[in-house]
């Protein structure tokens, strides 16, 4: 069984591609609220694995066809998990996005800018940003045209925001512990409030009662 040297070159990027795919759907079963499989991307990868079948029926003499069959069917595989990879990746950033979002909901502007300020400075300006060009990456893409760089772009994108909320649940149990503190301090100062109005209003009914007697 031969390959020509382009059709080796495909087989690299499928399998390539494919390393990519296969990580980030570990990563979305992990992320899913009750750990299921993302259904649409391994109907990709089936649909992939059903043209890297005919090109080894072919390849093996199985089946009777041209080389232009391999070049087509080597494509459609490439297509298929190039797909795969995209579905994945707008789930994840969804994901993403919203867990971020969730994580610093309830959590004070005084507690990020004084525990995280990285958050104002760096994350929320990042994730923000990203807004459109990933709008841009997914009306870009086309999968009778695959462009890999763009598929690199987004993958990065997605590991940067990742990497943003690996800090933020790291740096979460110590915003917690601000807001935690401060609103202590906020019951205490109001009780000390209570009892200077209480003294005063003793301290007020004393002098209005001495001043009764003597007056």
């Amino acid at each position: 069984m031969e390959f020509s040297d382009a059709e080796i070159k495909k087989l690299e990027e499928i399998t390539t591609l494919y390393a990519t795919v296969k990580k980030w759907m570990l990563y979305a079963e992990e992320i899913h609220p009750e750990k299921k499989t993302f259904i649409q991307p391994i109907n990709e990868i089936k649909n992939a694995f059903d043209h890297l079948m005919r090109v080894f029926a072919s390849k093996l003499e199985l089946k009777s066809a041209d080389a232009s069959y391999i070049t087509i069917n080597l494509d459609k595989a490439f297509a298929h998990i190039y797909r795969a990879a995209y579905d994945l990746l707008d789930y994840i950033s969804i994901y993403l996005r919203k867990k971020i979002s969730d994580e610093i909901n309830g959590i004070s502007p005084e507690a990020l800018t004084t525990i995280f300020p990285e958050y104002y400075k760096e994350i929320k300006p990042y994730v923000e940003s990203k807004l459109s060009e990933i709008s841009n990456l997914r009306a870009n893409k086309d999968i009778g045209d695959p462009n890999t760089d763009d598929l690199q772009k987004y993958v990065e994108i997605i590991e940067t925001i990742k990497s943003l909320l690996d800090k933020i649940l790291e740096i979460k149990p110590s915003l917690i512990d601000y807001e935690v503190k401060k609103k202590k301090e906020v019951r205490q100062s109001k009780f000390f409030e209570i009892l200077i109005y209480i003294a005063i209003a003793i301290v007020s009914g004393v002098i209005g009662a001495i001043s009764y007697a003597y007056f």
